[in-house]
């Protein structure tokens, strides 16, 4: 058991270690926009299948070894790809709203700033009104963000396509939205008290705080998963 919790750790570790290595990758000058985009696709997911599928071999009680952390790019591979498609094109798709909403209050506001002459408050105004313009726009993104927390969990039940695995984690949140929401906050909360203790216990904590909260996020979504998928009797059954 003890054995299985410390390999955990340590698979919770490189991964977090793998994905700060890419997100640094991705915002490389120049190219970094580009290479970020490719690594979305082609190598978050599968890394995130890898773990979601060491931690349900330990789940099933079975154990758990470090190379587990690459099953995903051994057997799932293109499915975790396809996975990455959809949340990519809606954050994409919001973005741009969020800029369009923002222009659409900052130009007729500049406008007549400029028009009644400019002074501090009138451009207080514009920024206060266009952040408040994003707002709703963004509430509206991260709440469609939601619909594919279940993906990396799905694609293991769904070796025929990614998108099976897509549409199967939609299903699931739409059943459930307000428990998903509630539960998102909640793992927002763990992360942020995980990164501001590995912070206090002189930077270096972060690496035994974020690992765990990485592990326990990914293991609540499989048992959330597994109880909310698991096929109920009638009511009249025996």
């Amino acid at each position: 058991m003890a054995a299985n919790i410390s390999t955990l750790w340590v698979i919770g570790l490189l991964a977090y270690l793998l994905q700060a290595f890419l997100g640094v990758m991705g915002a490389a000058p120049y190219m970094g926009a580009l290479a970020g985009l490719a690594i979305a696709i082609f190598a978050q997911p599968p890394l995130t299948a890898g773990l979601v599928y060491a931690i349900r071999l330990r789940a099933d009680g079975r154990n758990v070894r470090l190379e587990d952390l690459f099953e995903g790019f051994k057997q799932r591979y293109w499915q975790a790809v396809v996975t990455a498609f959809p949340p990519l094109f809606v954050g994409l798709t919001g973005a741009a709203l969020i800029v369009a909403a923002v222009l659409a209050v900052l130009i007729p506001m500049g406008i007549w700033a400029g028009v009644n002459n400019w002074d501090t408050d009138k451009i207080i105004l514009a920024i206060v009104l266009g952040c408040a313009a994003a707002v709703p726009v963004a509430l509206v993104l991260m709440c469609v963000m939601l619909f594919f927390v279940f993906t990396p969990v799905a694609v293991w039940d769904h070796p025929e396509s990614g998108w099976a695995a897509v549409k199967t984690s939609a299903r699931i949140v739409r059943a459930h939205f307000w428990s998903v929401a509630g539960l998102s906050l909640i793992f927002a909360a763990i992360y942020t008290a995980a990164a501001i203790a590995g912070l206090l216990a002189c930077c270096v904590g972060v690496f035994f705080t974020i690992p765990f909260a990485l592990v326990w996020h990914n293991a609540t979504l499989v048992h959330i998963y597994r109880t909310w998928t698991v096929e109920r009797p009638p009511e009249d059954a025996p």
